[in-house]
């Protein structure tokens, strides 16, 4: 990145930018004495925001008929990749390895099932395919849990912490729909449908419920894979077209118009050069494998040991079908890159005094 600024001069140098911030990461947690505290604080602020945020769409942005619901954002799918991090650390909590009471884990079990139903309404395919596989991961680590296997479980408390999600999911569909009345030309967003002249991409805002569901209708009026992705298609084709090993100033130009790619992938490989895309590959698979790793020798023990893991899982189809390169601009992205620290450090088994001390000769 850093050598595609010097050839082709960009808006910012995000080469030294992503140089800067991973020395701070490392730095950082290199030199804490517990670096899970700062896991744990994070996904903390993470709940509280989620919960003021809820709070506040309530109040003042409820759903409209003929809407996609989006909550305080200009935008559906942004609001689906901000509630996704919140449901990547309430489903965290869900599968845990450490004891808490029942009514922790409910707490996070009505977070879960708002979560859910918030994202449904957005009609976001990437964020809820993300959201999908983050559970069929999880559902298969809890049932392979050591402390799962050693005792029988407890049904009774699972089915009450699975009736507390679907109490999330109504919640959720009545705290949004319960002051349609206070609709006023501050909360009321101009989303009606738009379609100009040339654009690929249409946004077509409709209702969140049957038979009106985006999604539903996607399925079934799709004449081609690019219909069903809304055009990404022609994006991805146009980007690998106009590719190259120095990178571009711009946005690729599709149609006379410049759009971005909808996907995370070609955005780097074509704003700084298509080598670059090595790097940032083997970035994610070893993102994945060493979450994995930390999340399995950890689960039992750490609180929030499997967050970072299942928030790769989870953001990966929106990596994929959407702009989740845009640095500084999405809640996920930044989380991502954060908790980056906390994976690819490596530190000693013992601590340095321990060590010291165990390794000196004793007097007699």
């Amino acid at each position: 990145m850093v050598i595609s600024f010097l050839l082709i001069p960009k808006r910012a140098d995000m080469g030294m930018i992503y140089l800067l911030i991973f020395g701070f990461l490392f730095f950082a947690w290199g030199n804490m004495e517990k670096p899970q505290e700062m896991i744990n604080d994070l996904c903390s602020a993470i709940k509280w925001e989620f919960w003021l945020n809820m709070a506040y769409s309530c109040l003042f942005f409820p759903e409209q008929a003929g809407y996609v619901y989006q909550g305080i954002y200009r935008n559906p799918n942004i609001f689906a990749i901000y509630i996704l991090v919140a449901c990547s650390v309430f489903l965290t909590e869900m599968v845990d390895g450490k004891e808490e009471k029942l009514l922790k884990k409910g707490i996070s079990a009505l977070g879960l099932g708002i979560s859910f139903c918030m994202i449904w309404k957005s009609q976001c395919r990437s964020v809820m395919s993300g959201a999908g596989l983050a559970v069929i991961i999880s559902v298969y680590t809890l049932l392979r849990r050591k402390s799962l296997r050693k005792k029988s479980i407890c049904l009774l408390r699972g089915m009450v912490l699975m009736v507390i999600i679907t109490a999330g999911l109504f919640l959720g569909h009545a705290g949004i729909n319960a002051f349609p009345q206070q609709q006023d030309s501050m909360n009321v967003l101009d989303n009606s449908s738009r379609k100009k002249d040339g654009d690929i991409l249409t946004l077509y805002a409709e209702a969140a419920q049957l038979p009106n569901n985006k999604l539903i209708q996607k399925i079934f009026t799709s004449r081609s894979l690019d219909d069903f992705t809304s055009g990404r298609i022609g994006f991805w084709k146009a980007y690998l077209r106009q590719m190259n090993l120095i990178g571009h100033e711009f946005r690729a130009v599709i149609n006379g118009k410049r759009y971005l790619p909808h996907n995370g992938f070609l955005f780097i490989a074509y704003q700084y050069g298509v080598l670059s895309a090595i790097p940032y590959l083997l970035y994610l698979f070893y993102y994945m494998l060493y979450g994995y790793r930390y999340f399995m020798s950890n689960r039992e023990k750490e609180k929030y040991a499997g967050f970072p893991f299942l928030l790769i899982v989870s953001v990966f189809p929106f990596l994929l079908l959407d702009n989740l390169e845009s640095p500084f601009q999405y809640e996920a992205w930044f989380v991502m890159y954060f908790t980056t620290g906390l994976l690819l450090e490596k530190r000693e088994t013992t601590p340095r005094i321990e060590g010291w001390l165990a390794t000196e000769k004793k007097p007699l």
